[in-house]
Parts: C-alpha cells; sequence; structure tokens
C-alpha cells in the first residue's frame, strides 16, 4: 500500500472507534505520512534540559512512558569526564574544594587515594603558614554514585592539576557546570602567585620529584650597600623595569630579560636575591629562587604560570660552561622558548666565573646584560662602616682612613672590621658603651687588612702551585702518549 491508501486505512479506524481523525493523525505523523509533506514527522523521544524532562507536544501516554524508560537507561550509564588544568596541582585541588562548596554546599571525602584513602596534602602558602588541600577519591554530594579523582600530569613540560569524574550520565551536565567553575577559580587564584619562593624540582638523589612544593624563606630587610655605580645600574636594569612594568607594556615594550651579576665570592650577590624579591612581591610580581642551577629549565616552563616573575638563580657556570653539551643545550632550548613580547619572565643569574660560562648564553635574548659586581670603593666602605656601626659612632668621626684602608674588601670583612672597632674601644676605655672613634676604626681595619692580604697570597701561592701540578700532569700524559705510540709502531714492524 501507498503512503495515501495507509492514510484512508488509518482515517476509517479512527473514525470507526469514536475519536474521530485524532489517532488516525498521531499515528500517521509518527510514521512520517501526514497529509502535508512540508509537516515533521512526530517524535516521541524526550528531551531532558537542566533537572527538568521535557514531552515532546502531543505525545501520548504510552509513548511517553517507552521515552522515558529509554531514558532512564540511558542516564543510569556510567560515563567519565577528564580535565586537564595548567596550574600547580594544589592550586587545582583548592579550586576543587572551593567550587564543591560554593556549588554543591558540602564537601565529603571517601574511597581510595594515592596511598590507599584520600588524604590532605600540606601546602606552605607563606613563612610559617600551611594549608591542607584534599588529594585523592572524594564523593560529589548529591549526585549518588558520582567520584572525583585528582591526579598529576604533565603538559609543555610541567606538572599539572589533572581530575577524573566517574558519574552517571543523568548528573553529567551539573558536574561539567562544576568543572567550568574549578578552572575558572584555578586560573583567576593562585596560592603562591605575588609571593617570593623557592622551589626543587629534584631530590637530593637527583630523582625528579613526584610533586614539587614551594618553601618560603625569609626576605632580609637589610638592603645591600653597593658602589653607585653598580646600585644605579641596579636600578635602572631590575628595579625600574619591575615597579613600572604596566606602563613599559602599554609602550610596547617586552618584560622578558635575563640579567647576570658577575663577581667574585661574598661580593653581595646573594644579598641581592632578598633584596630583588622583595621589590618584586611589592611591586605583584612573582619571585621564584632556583637553588639548583641545573634545575633552571624546569623553573623557567613553571614560572610561565606566575607571570610577570623573577627567576632567580646563582652559579649558572655551573651547568652552562664552556662545554657545548646537552646539558647547555636543554638550558638554550628552553631559553629561546620563551621568547615574545607577551613573556613576562625576568631570568636573573649571578656567577662567580662569568669567563666559564658558554659563549652561546652570552647574547641578547638570553642573556641581555652583564653587570659586574665589583668590591666597594673607598666612599662605599665608609657607607658601610657608617651603617653597620650605627649609633655606636661617635659623631663627626672622620673615615677617610678607614675607607682607603678597607678599600676593595667585601662587605663581611668590612662588617667585622667595625666589630673589632667596639671591642678597641672597649679596651681603651674599659667602658662597653665607648663610642668607636676613627682611630679605634682605623687600628683594626690595618689588621683586618693584613690578614686579608696574607689570606689571599697563600690562595694565589696555592692556586700557582694547583697549575704547575696540572701542567705537570699534562707534560707527563703528553710523554707517555708518545711512548705508546711508539710501542705500537716497534710492534707492527
Amino acid at each position: 500500500m501507498n503512503p495515501k491508501e495507509i492514510a484512508k486505512v488509518l482515517a476509517g479506524l479512527g473514525a470507526k472507534s469514536g475519536k474521530g481523525n485524532a489517532n488516525a493523525e498521531i499515528l500517521m505523523k509518527f510514521l512520517g505520512i501526514g497529509g502535508n509533506e512540508d509537516e515533521k514527522a512526530y517524535d516521541p523521544t524526550v528531551e531532558r534540559v537542566g533537572d527538568k524532562i521535557i514531552i515532546p507536544e502531543g505525545a501520548n501516554l504510552p509513548d511517553v512512558i517507552d521515552a522515558l524508560q529509554r531514558q532512564y537507561d540511558f542516564e543510569e550509564q556510567e560515563t567519565e569526564i577528564h580535565i586537564t588544568i595548567p596550574v600547580a596541582p594544589w592550586d587545582g585541588a583548592s579550586a576543587l574544594q572551593k567550587a564543591i562548596k560554593s556549588e554543591l554546599g558540602l564537601f565529603n571525602q571517601m574511597g581510595d587515594g594515592w596511598d590507599g584513602k584520600a588524604h590532605q596534602i600540606d601546602v606552605e602558602v607563606e613563612l610559617g603558614k600551611t594549608i591542607q588541600v584534599p588529594w585523592g577519591t572524594f564523593q560529589l554530594p548529591g549526585m549518588e554514585g558520582a567520584t572525583v579523582k585528582t591526579d598529576t600530569g604533565f603538559e609543555d613540560g610541567r606538572i599539572v592539576f589533572l581530575c577524573n569524574i566517574v558519574c552517571k550520565r543523568r548528573f553529567e551536565q551539573r558536574i561539567r557546570r562544576l568543572l567550568d567553575v574549578v578552572r575558572k577559580i584555578a586560573m583567576k587564584e593562585s596560592l603562591h602567585r605575588g609571593k617570593a619562593f623557592s622551589i626543587s624540582f629534584l631530590d637530593s638523589l637527583g630523582r625528579a620529584e613526584a610533586m614539587p612544593k614551594p618553601k618560603f624563606f625569609e626576605l632580609t630587610k637589610d638592603v645591600p650597600i653597593f658602589r653607585e655605580d653598580l646600585q644605579n645600574s641596579i636600578d635602572r636594569n631590575v628595579l625600574i623595569p619591575i615597579r613600572y612594568a604596566k606602563e613599559r607594556k602599554e609602550q610596547g615594550r617586552s618584560l622578558k630579560r635575563g640579567i647576570l651579576f658577575a663577581g667574585e665570592y661574598g661580593v653581595g650577590k646573594t644579598l641581592l636575591a632578598s633584596y630583588i624579591a622583595r621589590a618584586a612581591t611589592e611591586a605583584g610580581w612573582t619571585f621564584i629562587y632556583v637553588r639548583n642551577p641545573a634545575e633552571l629549565p624546569q623553573a623557567l616552563k613553571w614560572a610561565v604560570q606566575y607571570q610577570p616573575v623573577v627567576v632567580f638563580v646563582e652559579d649558572i657556570d655551573r651547568v652552562a660552561g664552556i662545554d657545548r653539551n646537552t646539558e647547555v643545550n636543554v638550558l638554550l632550548n628552553q631559553l629561546d622558548g620563551i621568547d615574545g613580547k607577551a613573556t613576562e619572565i625576568m631570568t636573573v643569574l649571578t656567577s662567580n666565573h662569568a669567563d666559564k660560562i658558554n659563549p652561546a648564553m652570552r647574547r641578547p635574548g638570553r642573556i641581555d646584560l652583564v653587570v659586574s659586581v665589583l668590591p666597594p670603593d673607598a666612599e662605599t666602605v665608609k657607607k658601610m662602616v657608617r651603617i653597620f656601626a650605627g649609633g655606636s659612632l661617635e659623631e663627626g668621626t672622620d673615615l677617610t682612613g678607614v675607607g682607603e684602608v678597607l678599600t676593595g674588601e667585601i662587605p663581611a670583612r668590612i662588617k667585622e672590621a667595625v666589630n673589632r672597632a667596639e671591642l678597641e674601644a672597649t679596651r681603651r676605655t674599659g667602658d662597653v658603651k665607648s663610642k668607636i672613634t676613627g682611630a679605634d676604626l682605623e687600628a683594626v681595619a690595618r689588621e683586618v687588612k693584613t690578614e686579608c692580604d696574607l689570606f689571599n697570597n697563600k690562595m694565589s701561592t696555592n692556586t700557582q702551585d694547583a697549575s704547575t701540578l696540572a701542567e705537570g700532569f699534562a707534560q707527563a700524559g703528553a710523554v707517555m702518549k708518545q711512548v705508546v705510540q711508539n710501542a705500537k709502531q716497534a710492534a707492527g714492524k
């Protein structure tokens, strides 16, 4: 029978039933054979919209019951939802907890986590203050059988937050909305952005940390005392770009910068870290101190999520030596990988042996500027003495003599001279409250200078001896090599 013949039969059935054409029209629409070819076929499938189920207009009860059964069977099926958020694991876990409390009102823990049970992770958020964030497998309240498991993964070479949720399909849309909130919180709120901390990506045996955690350190209030030209260079090349970052960006300037502070031991490079960290955090920047220079590539990847950020690494010559090895190549590739005007990472490096740094590092884009950290000159020595002595210095004391004697000495020795000058003032007067005079300072300054000269001469002698010894070994090695070659040639004959 063709569709028109079927329509006539159905119309007759409707007339005999006394219900007119109502049933026939519904069935015809369901079969897609209505008289009007433009009309759509009736679809008895129900639809869930949020917490409601929508029944199509014109549906009869048997069709609705069948459709509801199919919908029920579908919604009872289990599904898994995976999400990766490019933030630190604890930031993701903290955001998850906040989202569950705000969207669902409760937070329950259950099931198995890493170590067989759900647990809390201790995370340091400032010096002396630790909070706990949830980790493991948790039940979602108000959603029967729905569980979420937190985990870690890697994205672009850095550890990130992973979340896996198993639930019935009827909760899928609610859970996706919940995860949207988690993502928004995690990307906006960080436990460590804008703070100063250190971090290690390797343990004491050189193995990768499963979950590296920031450690806070005390920011000293001491202001390093440098020569005037050095202080101006620090202000110009480090502090000004940090304090005026917004204005520089508006001018179209890049905040990405690489700076090397080079100088001998004890001239104040370590104190410089705390000094820059304080300035950075006061301006809203993050400051990351990397204790192991071999971890600089990981630190630069990690720093991306905390921009604008200063990454501070000491003794870079230990990993960026003259030899172009794999370690150097990895570092160079990472430095090149963070290029671009949108990057807001300032890399500050220090070295006691700048001459041993690989030449490939010494070009703009990697190291843009090398600042020489020289020992104090006479004027700087006088400034240090006044600060170290404080109220113990006799008013109006002439410091010209001590400045000349201690020129070129490291700050620690100048501070030692001031300490001894206090003792000399007590010896001279028998009163521990006696003020330090210029004569006291000059007397101990000569003593300290003599010690330094003796020590430097000894070190110089040892260095010369070591150099001579090394040269001797090299010559002996060359002779032995020639002997072996001669023996091989003789054996060949």
